[in-house]
């Protein structure tokens, strides 16, 4: 996967509170919008990922830093509601009437919440093995711990505890960034077959330092967001939404995308025996992804049938 051109497109703009946001653009500049969210431990550099298929397809993919991540100044105060706010003003800047907007992993979230902001410019909405509203699914926590995840669970402890200890990871993540890319690989079950390709391996890793040498403090308020109160309810989005999760995501459980299912009106799941976590990475995956994305732009049609 080239990695030549997104890299030319990183950009800046200053928000009305005098915050600087930076982000990426990839793919057809040309092309229909695609505002992408990205995953944490993550970065605007993942949009680069489907920089290829995107231009095969005629899409353009704008891949924004969350706040104190990357090229994006801190906010004060951290919720998802807020991050979202931001999607829709960099639209606004952009003069994006229409959009879509996906997300993977945490970035999931920040996708559902730009849908219950701005519905009436959003055409549809992807959230690729991401997580679900656990205000409304408690006992989400609970099965992330079992997954060998226990960060959410933890928080509810302590919040105080729950920033130093992402700030004790992020410094043990900077001084040894192979061992911390390694086990980042092996956790994810399906890295080692995705990654096989050096250039995208490279970016991969570009990517992850990227946010290892960010903010302690925006990576844990980053999360946190994710973890706690939406401020709003998965029942009031209006927007068609994709839901595509892989049977063997390592990170998170299939029950949460079931449950994003059931519980948001206009959404269609699509389950894939065969990915883990890391499956966006797929060209194979992006290709019948953006494929579909462009007939239900075209044509009026969510039908989505599985790669």
């Amino acid at each position: 996967m080239g990695s030549g051109s997104g890299f030319d497109h990183e950009r800046r703009v200053q928000l009305a509170d005098g915050r600087v946001l930076g982000y990426l653009e990839a793919g057809d500049p040309q092309g229909y919008p695609l505002l992408f969210c990205h995953g944490m431990p993550g970065s605007r550099l993942q949009g680069q990922f489907f920089d290829h298929c995107a231009r095969e397809w005629g899409f353009r993919i704008i891949a924004p830093d969350r706040p104190g991540i990357g090229l994006s100044d801190p906010r004060g105060r951290r919720c998802l509601l807020a991050d979202a706010q931001d999607l829709v003003d960099l639209a606004k800047h952009l003069d994006l009437d229409q959009f879509g907007v996906f997300g993977w992993s945490s970035g999931g979230p920040v996708a559902l919440a730009a849908a219950y902001l701005a519905p009436q410019q959003i055409s549809f909405v992807a959230s690729i093995a991401g997580y679900t509203h656990l205000v409304e699914y408690p006992q989400g926590r609970r099965e992330l711990l079992r997954k060998g995840w226990p960060l959410p669970y933890l928080e509810q402890g302590s919040r105080r505890l729950f920033r130093w200890l992402i700030k004790l990871l992020m410094i043990w993540a900077r001084r040894l960034p192979g061992l911390y890319y390694r086990q980042l690989l092996r956790a994810s079950g399906d890295g080692r077959e995705l990654l096989q390709h050096r250039d995208l391996a490279q970016l991969f890793f570009r990517d992850q330092l990227e946010v290892i040498h960010s903010r302690a403090r925006a990576v844990a308020d980053d999360l946190s967001a994710q973890h706690g109160d939406w401020g709003f309810r998965l029942g009031d989005i209006r927007v068609p939404v994709w839901i595509l999760q892989g049977e063997r995501d390592r990170f998170v459980p299939v029950s949460m995308a079931r449950h994003l299912a059931e519980t948001i009106p206009a959404a269609q799941l699509y389950l894939f025996h065969q990915y883990g976590h890391l499956f966006p990475l797929n060209r194979h995956f992006q290709r019948a992804f953006l494929g579909r994305a462009k007939a239900w732009i075209s044509r009026g049609s969510n039908s989505m049938p599985s790669p």
